[in-house]
């Protein structure tokens, strides 16, 4: 099963540096990465796989169960080598994957602003997070634009007031389950890389009584 969506909000972000953002779909147990790929555009209109390396376009092939590989001579230029980004996601169930994502996109201003994403296998129910202790709630993972939704509105209004217009404005599949995701979303945004802003790490009591203001300040 696939389907083609916009990716237009994931391009500007990677545009400004910041990565992508897929909504988590296979459940609380997954594993996920991104690689680049790159293709060269041959003679014959066919896509030869090669790998950028130390600054070069290069052939790869293994030899003696060694990674070999060889700059391309001549170079050849940007607008014959198409780069293909392709996002992996996995429901692991006993630390094996039974449920696979793949988001593919490509890059350049000349492509068209989509993704196309793949499913393989068979997704199980719904489970409670990993991390959670005595709940028994399938876990659901907030959409990508309800957390950019969530930074936004809370540079001028406080969690809870942030939970209510969250709640009143969205459906319930796009909705935050409860107040807890807004304060983590908030500490997390406050708090990125555990730094105070000077570059220095934040001990582990700065942060407790961070959250701690946090949570009072949407009581």
């Amino acid at each position: 099963m696939y389907a083609v969506v916009n990716n237009s909000a994931n391009l500007r972000r990677r545009s400004k540096g910041a990565k992508s953002q897929f909504d988590n779909d296979c459940g609380a147990r997954t594993s996920g990465r991104c690689i680049l790929y790159y293709y060269l555009k041959t003679s014959d209109d066919d896509y030869r796989y090669i790998v950028y390396h130390n600054g070069n376009y290069c052939s790869e092939k293994v030899v003696c169960s060694k990674r070999c590989v060889t700059p391309l001579t001549p170079q050849p230029s940007s607008s014959e080598v198409y780069e293909i980004h392709r996002y992996y996601a996995n429901q692991m169930v006993a630390n094996k994957p039974v449920y696979r994502k793949r988001v593919s996109w490509m890059s350049g201003d000349t492509n068209k602003p989509v993704a196309v994403i793949e499913y393989v296998g068979q997704c199980i129910d719904a489970r409670p997070h990993g991390n959670s202790k005595g709940n028994s709630e399938p876990y659901v993972c907030t959409p990508a634009t309800t957390m950019e939704s969530i930074s936004e509105q809370a540079q001028t209004m406080e969690s809870k007031a942030v939970y209510h217009s969250i709640i009143t404005s969205l459906n319930i599949a796009d909705a935050p389950c409860n107040t807890r995701v807004i304060v983590n979303k908030l500490y997390n945004d406050k708090h990125k890389g555990t730094t105070d802003g000077s570059g220095y790490r934040l001990t582990f009591a700065d942060e407790i009584q961070a959250l701690c203001s946090l949570q009072q300040s949407g009581d």
